[in-house]
């Protein structure tokens, strides 16, 4: 799970899958946001409007996933 090394004194570890996991919690995060404003909606909705309001709270997520995640650089290490 961890990999460390001792660098001058101190030890710097690194986390395998660190980009997932932290693109995990920025959805975690996200769609709980989204679900709790959604939640008054989806509690008056019927089956075929919660079917196209569950595609639209998918859809925010993604973009809301994307907006947490635009200062994360690819080549980061975790």
């Amino acid at each position: 799970m961890f990999r460390s090394s001792k660098i001058h004194g101190t030890t710097a570890a690194f986390v395998v899958d660190g980009r997932r996991r932290l693109l995990s919690g920025i959805d975690a995060e996200v769609r709980r946001e989204i679900e709790q404003n959604n939640a008054e909606e989806w509690n008056a909705s019927g089956l075929w409007q919660r079917w196209f309001l569950l595609r639209r709270m998918d859809r925010e997520t993604a973009e809301g996933i994307a907006k947490r995640a635009a200062d994360v650089s690819p080549n980061s290490l975790f």
